[in-house]
């Protein structure tokens, strides 16, 4: 029994990314399909939308919010390897909170120095 928890979180865990771009391949199809029946029937249609991805700006303000993020989701992993020694896995969750907590470390600075060079210019 034991054996089928891990079984069970990866199969859900790999059934969500599946499950959602079958969704989105059938929501295009359907759309194609209505597309084709309209102009068959001689039906004006507007010109197909493209989507374009909107980037915002980068700006200190979203890079010190992401640093943070980082530096929680770091000194989290971190602070839960070092209390829970767990077997195996203690050294990957100990490196891979150690990574996050300085990628947040690092954009927290950057964010500052941005701030700063964004208030003499």
């Amino acid at each position: 029994m034991e054996i089928l928890v891990p079984i069970v979180a990866i199969v859900f865990a790999l059934s969500i990314p599946i499950v959602a771009i079958i969704t989105e391949y059938l929501k295009r199809r359907l759309a194609a399909r209505e597309r084709m029946l309209a102009i068959e029937k001689g039906v004006e249609l507007p010109p197909l939308e493209v989507e374009e991805t909107v980037r915002r700006e980068k700006t200190p303000l979203l890079t010190l919010r992401s640093g943070l993020v980082w530096l929680g989701v770091g000194a989290g992993l971190t602070i839960f390897s070092l209390i829970y020694d767990i077997w195996f896995f203690h050294g990957l969750v100990l490196a891979a909170g150690l990574v996050c907590l300085f990628v947040g470390l690092a954009l927290i600075l950057w964010a500052k120095y941005a701030m700063k060079q964004k208030k003499s210019s």
